[in-house]
């Protein structure tokens, strides 16, 4: 067993009905829901040519990713998604089966690591960053990978840890029986102590039994009802389990 000391700097949500802050507190409380559209942030900030192509995942990390770093220092970035620009492959397939060929329009922003490659270029962040596959278990996943960029000793003050999914293609609903909220929802998290940043104490222990998937949102409704108790999640061989203290 190993415990990590974290602070989380801020978060940030953007959903279809979860636009705002006051909206992201009533999900949390069950007072409202995120809506299963292909609704997307203006995100105005950006010339018109650069987000007129965009898809739904990749407007939706921008616009958090933004909420979290504009104007600030260039931070390393971990991108977890479990379907990735799922809309765009849809695209690519069925031009395959109707016209036997792809045309590099559709086939530029379809690459798995395309939302976070587009935040990069509208923030001018320079940093490292890393997009993750892990399926169910993205959550586990993208922790771990941003205490690689958080390990003792490293040069890197803080780390965007970010979740996202868009809405699926319709013909692919039966295949998943039921249409995953299109979502985005983005953490900054430091190893240095800062006095206005919330405390998180991140417990790794082996897995005995295979852990239950666990959803980010439900990480981001604990944290906007109080963060109390504990948060247990994991991977594969892993456990893992979150407990916040008082600021510092």
């Amino acid at each position: 067993m190993s415990e990590t000391r974290l602070f989380l700097l801020g978060r940030a949500v953007w959903a279809p009905g979860l636009e705002t802050a006051d909206a992201a507190a009533a999900w949390a409380h069950g007072e409202t829901a995120i809506k299963k559209t292909t609704d997307t942030p203006r995100l105005e900030f950006l010339p018109p040519l650069s987000r007129r192509r965009l898809s739904q995942l990749s407007r939706m990390v921008i616009e958090v990713g933004h909420r979290l770093t504009s104007g600030g220092p260039s931070l390393p970035c971990v991108f977890a998604s479990r379907y990735g620009e799922i809309n765009r492959q849809y695209a690519i397939s069925a031009s395959l089966l109707d016209a036997g060929e792809v045309g590099p329009a559709v086939f530029s922003l379809s690459v798995f690591n395309t939302p976070v490659y587009l935040l990069s270029i509208a923030e001018k962040n320079t940093a490292a960053g890393s997009a993750l596959c892990a399926g169910a278990y993205g959550l586990a996943g993208a922790f771990l990978d941003a205490l690689g960029f958080l390990r003792p000793g490293s040069p890197d003050v803080a780390c965007l840890v970010l979740f996202a999914d868009e809405a699926l293609p319709p013909d692919y609903l039966p295949l998943f029986g039921v249409s995953p909220e299109p979502y985005a929802f983005g953490l900054v998290l430091s190893s240095r102590r800062d006095p206005s940043a919330l405390p998180l104490t991140l417990t790794m222990s082996e897995a005995k039994n295979e852990p239950e998937p666990v959803h980010p949102l439900k990480l981001l409704r604990w944290l906007e009802t109080g963060a109390g108790g504990s948060f247990a999640f994991g991977a594969p061989g892993i456990d893992l389990t979150i407990e916040a203290g008082a600021p510092c």
